[in-house]
């Protein structure tokens, strides 16, 4: 399955950088001012949305077509073409949503950050960050004074034991010789 998965993974992406994207940058007109992969502060949603979706889909229509052929028979080419095609178009798709998604996590931290910054730098000052971070993850610190009862709480109960272990060891010996 990981060799499958290589073997498809090189050949999409050989097939749309190396074809696919090349050649619709030369032809098509909204595609010539485009960097390739990039999102400039001037991009609408929807550019951000449809961004790669046509190299993908070609790429994998080829990509799909030519495993496929290879895989099975000449016959099969159509449906894998247009299977891979259809599933490369619609991660490519759910790619750029995420992309969205993130950025409007980061705009809406950049502005929170803005606002809030003066309050949590007084808070968080007083905390060193490996306790913050520990607290997120549900590690609490705990007091000096705290640690000892624990302690005394464990040496106890260990105490208790060994109490109990050298009695039954007594008992095992008067036995014996008894």
């Amino acid at each position: 399955a990981g060799v499958n998965g290589g073997i498809s993974g090189a050949t999409f992406f050989s097939i749309r950088e190396l074809a696919v994207s090349p050649l619709l940058v030369a032809t098509l007109p909204y595609e010539s001012g485009r960097e390739e992969g990039t999102v400039f502060e001037n991009s609408r949603w929807s550019e951000i949305r449809t961004d790669r979706l046509s190299e993908s889909a070609i790429s994998g229509f080829f990509t799909g077509g030519i495993l496929r052929g290879v895989t099975r028979n000449l016959r099969a080419v159509s449906s894998g073409a247009i299977s891979a095609g259809v599933i490369c178009t619609l991660l490519q798709y759910m790619y750029n949503e995420s992309r969205i998604i993130r950025l409007k996590y980061l705009v809406h931290q950049r502005e929170n950050s803005a606002t809030s910054s003066r309050d949590n730098r007084a808070s968080n000052s007083s905390i060193p960050w490996t306790e913050r971070l520990l607290g997120i993850i549900g590690i609490k610190a705990v007091s000096d004074e705290e640690h000892l009862i624990s302690l005394k709480q464990q040496r106890d109960a260990h105490l208790k034991r060994i109490a109990e272990l050298e009695n039954k060891r007594e008992q095992k010996e008067k036995d014996v010789t008894g």
